[in-house]
Order: C-alpha cells, then sequence, then structure tokens
C-alpha cells in the first residue's frame, strides 16, 4: 500500500460504463476496465507529477523467485503506455512513492526503482523475511514493509532495511498506512488472531511502537489494502472474497464494492475522483470515477 490523496464517499457494486446512485447524492461510474499487459496486478500508484499509473504485475506464483515479475505503466485514460515499464523482479507486490523513487516489495527484498532512468537503483534485503507485502512511507521518509508470513515489520531508515516491529500482537499484517504519527495494519489471515481479539485491524504508534486495536468485530476473509478517508474512515479490501470495504468506528464495515476474488492494492485520486482497483485473479484494472451530486 501507500501514501494518497482520499475524500469522503460512498461506494456499492458499479456496472460497466453505467451510473448507479448509493446513498443520498453519490454516484460511482465504471469508466475503463483494462486487462491487456497485465498478468496477476497486486497493487497500483498514481504518480501525480507524471499523471500515470504504475502496477506491479506478480506474473507466477507470489512466493516465486522465478524473475516473472514487472511494472506497467498506464495512462489515467486506462491505456498500456509500456507493458514492462520495469523488468528484473520476482513477484511485485505493495508500492509507495517518495521524491523520485518508486519502492516495490518483492518477496525478501524492496526495491527502489529510479522514476525518472524507469530502471532499479538499488536492492534491500530484508533478512528473515518470508513473504515481504504491502508499503508505506512516513513524512519522515521512512519505508516500511509488511512481511506477512513472518509476521513482522521491516523499517528502511538511513538505507539501512531492518526489523522494526516483531510482536507477538500481529496476525499476519497486510495492508499499511501512514496517519499522521502512527502506522495502520490490516491483517491478511483473520484466524490468526485470539478469539474475540481485534487485532485484525491495528494502530501502531511510530514512536513508541505500542499498539491498538481500531475494530471491535472480525472481519471475514483475507485484509488486504487499507486506506484512509477525511472522515475518519477506513477503505479496505479483502482479498479472497473480492470486495471492498468502508470501515468507521461509527458504523462498522460495510461492503461498498464486488470486483471479485484477488481484489487487492487500490489507489484513490481525490483530484480526478477516481478509484482504481487491480483484480488479481482476474487480471484487471478497473477505474471507477466517484461524483457527489451538489
Amino acid at each position: 500500500m501507500k501514501a494518497k490523496y482520499l475524500i469522503t464517499f460512498l461506494m456499492i457494486i458499479g456496472a460497466c460504463h453505467s451510473t448507479l446512485s448509493f446513498g443520498k447524492g453519490i454516484y460511482l461510474t465504471e469508466i475503463w476496465s483494462l486487462s491487456e499487459s497485465l498478468s496477476k496486478p497486486e497493487s497500483v500508484i498514481y504518480d501525480q507529477d507524471r499523471d500515470v499509473l504504475y502496477v506491479s504485475n506478480i506474473d507466477g506464483s507470489g512466493a516465486a523467485k522465478d524473475g516473472n515479475g514487472y511494472i506497467t505503466k498506464v495512462s489515467m485514460q486506462g491505456k498500456v503506455l509500456d507493458k514492462a515499464w520495469v523488468t528484473g523482479l520476482d513477484a511485485p507486490k505493495g508500492l509507495a512513492m517518495l521524491n523520485n523513487n518508486l519502492y516495490v516489495s518483492d518477496i525478501d527484498e524492496l526495491i527502489v526503482i529510479d522514476i525518472k532512468a524507469g530502471k532499479i537503483s538499488a536492492r534491500h534485503a530484508a533478512e528473515g523475511a518470508q513473504f515481504l507485502n504491502d508499503v508505506a512511507v512516513d513524512a519522515n521518509g521512512n519505508v516500511y514493509v509488511s512481511d506477512t508470513r513472518g509476521n513482522r515489520i521491516y523499517r528502511l531508515n538511513n538505507g539501512k532495511l531492518d526489523i522494526w516491529l516483531n510482536e507477538k500482537l500481529l496476525a499476519n499484517p497486510n495492508g499499511l498506512y501512514i496517519e499522521n504519527e502512527s502506522l495502520i495494519m490490516a491483517a491478511a489471515d483473520v484466524d490468526a488472531a485470539e478469539p474475540g481479539s481485534s487485532r485484525y485491524l491495528q494502530k501502531v504508534s511510530l514512536k513508541s511502537k505500542k499498539i491498538k486495536a481500531l475494530a471491535d468485530k472480525k472481519f471475514a476473509g483475507n485484509l488486504d489494502a487499507i486506506e484512509a478517508e477525511m472522515s475518519g474512515g477506513y477503505f479496505l479490501t479483502d482479498w479472497k472474497a473480492g470486495k471492498v470495504i468502508h470501515f468507521s468506528k461509527a458504523n462498522g464495515a460495510r461492503v461498498l464494492l464486488e470486483p471479485g476474488p484477488g481484489t487487492a492494492d487500490l489507489d484513490y485520486i481525490a483530484d480526478n475522483s477516481l478509484l482504481v482497483v487491480p483484480v488479481m485473479l482476474a487480471n484487471k484494472l478497473i477505474a471507477y470515477q466517484v461524483k457527489t451530486a451538489r
């Protein structure tokens, strides 16, 4: 996952090139769906400076070092600009940006791509990592990476990648989101949490590393992406069930969209009112326009 600019909105299933009304005065329209050149797309991120999207493609097993992985560059109109913009990857997943660097998780490495050059500029080995997943960057330029199967969080600080959080209270962290002085985490495997526990959605202090539960009830499925929206709620994806969910403490969890199994690391571009969702198992990237009636 990654830093994004979000506004409050409500969504539900949208039909291709049709407009639906959700709630009072809120509309969602599917504007394009891309499958060309994509192979198990896991994450998408918007590059505001260049007005393009980057999509990570696993193209094989999510844990195989097969050299098949690549990054695709896509226009905001849903056209492929460069299928294999960057290659030399195995199973790239989470994406995050800072200045002219694109950070990509890749099994047991954090890859740094020089965006201007379109080339890999650095590889940081994550010692002991089993399945690096999502990526997030804080205000100080520290890069955080979840190790879902290793049940820990790594941090890149001053060019060195080390284990930042290795805590028994974690429950297979996947999605990461930086919110002020906290790291928000979504768990990929809710079965790992003890009965009655809410460890599957957590807030961790970046200063003290103290963990606080955010949800009071258990989610079904395997949580993947997590992003915040301005009203204090969060947008989540359920990879296994193929859902986009909105969660807030006031209203709980509500399914907004069901793109299908493999719904992964979405992005929302507030300036364009555009929600972009990768659906891994369908090899698709789907964009939805969000509109609010005046």
